[in-house]
């Protein structure tokens, strides 16, 4: 079968946001290829994109997707053999790839959806907001993902806080882990319907399915989103810095942080990982005390571009975004070796 072969390494690439080498369920480390469609589980995230027609069986990941990526042809001949080997072709050239035609991988506990609904604007923007506010400790689970009813997104990581009041068009309430929304960052989903713990997105024909955790409960936070305290409006010259900050920021996708500093007369953004850090300091309009926090630097980058004016408390930063509110636990400020 003659395919175009950007086409289907973009299948693959989509398909390889659930591979898991953990080998938490079998064959989690493989594409499955299964009734003209192509299946990845990694026991929290499943992904189900077209596939090929003919081509049955589990095979690994990182050989096939490799060697399409090395292929520079624009259409490629891909076909499976009787023995289960998958035969790639271009100009010139030709490959085997082994496959495990026994599909081991247990995806019955997975309820697939039979209606969908469409987004709601904005809703995805603040999904992914309140990702970035979760922590990573999964000592008070409710850390670790985003509350989600039919009137209201939030999270918090206990030192910040992300709420947003307003129809999601969720029918039931949900927790989903922020690790697994992190994904749908590079997946733009269109569609969304979620049912029996499970929550699913659509895109293009490819459908992302996420667990939710198994919690009894989440705290109400309406009580710490006050506005109480004094204006500060942060310069619109922060977009740069922050990019530039960004480079060596601590963490990796929605853990990402940044450290701002606030002092009468100016401002500081410091970042630092294990490859190096950055230092910039800035003019400010500020008469208050000094203040620190920490932030993930697309939040406070949408922070300056869409309001910039924010409230500074006893204790937190408060700011607006779309509507949303972002809380963020002021820190007693340390002097570091690079001041």
């Amino acid at each position: 079968m003659k395919i175009n072969r950007q086409q289907f390494l973009g299948c693959l690439d989509t398909a390889s946001l659930a591979i898991s080498a953990r080998g938490v369920i079998d064959q989690s480390n493989c594409l499955i290829f299964k009734n003209g469609r192509l299946l990845t589980y990694d026991g929290d995230v499943r992904i189900d994109v077209p596939g090929i027609d003919g081509v049955a069986g589990a095979i690994p990941s990182a050989g096939l997707i490799d060697l399409v990526k090395k292929i520079p042809d624009a259409e490629i001949e891909v076909r499976q053999e009787s023995d289960g080997e998958l035969i790639i072709e271009g100009k010139n050239k030709k490959a085997a790839i082994r496959s495990e035609q026994s599909i081991v991988m247990d995806l019955s506990d997975i309820p697939i959806p039979t209606k969908w609904g469409s987004f709601r604007d904005g809703i995805m923007n603040h999904i992914r907001r309140a990702a970035e506010t979760c922590g990573v400790d999964d000592t008070w689970g409710a850390a670790t993902c985003v509350h989600i009813t039919k009137d209201l997104i939030e999270a918090s990581d206990n030192f910040r806080l992300f709420r947003w009041e307003g129809k999601t068009g969720f029918r039931e309430e949900i927790f989903l882990p922020a690790h697994s929304i992190y994904l749908l960052s590079d997946f733009a989903p269109t569609e969304f319907a979620a049912a029996g713990g499970w929550c699913h997105f659509k895109a293009n024909g490819a459908i992302l399915s996420m667990r939710g955790k198994l919690l009894d409960s989440y705290p109400d936070m309406a009580s710490l989103c006050t506005d109480e305290g004094a204006e500060v409006t942060l310069p619109t010259t922060l977009s740069k810095i922050i990019g530039r900050a960004s480079i060596t920021a601590d963490g990796k996708g929605y853990q990402m942080k940044i450290s701002v500093d606030l002092r009468a007369g100016k401002g500081r953004i410091k970042s630092s990982n294990e490859y190096g850090w950055y230092r910039e300091t800035f003019a400010l309009k500020y008469e208050g005390p000094d203040l620190s926090f920490d932030v993930h630097p697309t939040i406070l980058w949408e922070i300056v571009q869409f309001s910039p004016k924010v409230t500074v408390g006893d204790s937190r930063i408060l700011a607006k975004i779309e509507g949303a509110i972002l809380v963020i636990a002021l820190r007693v400020r340390e002097k570091d070796e690079h001041e």
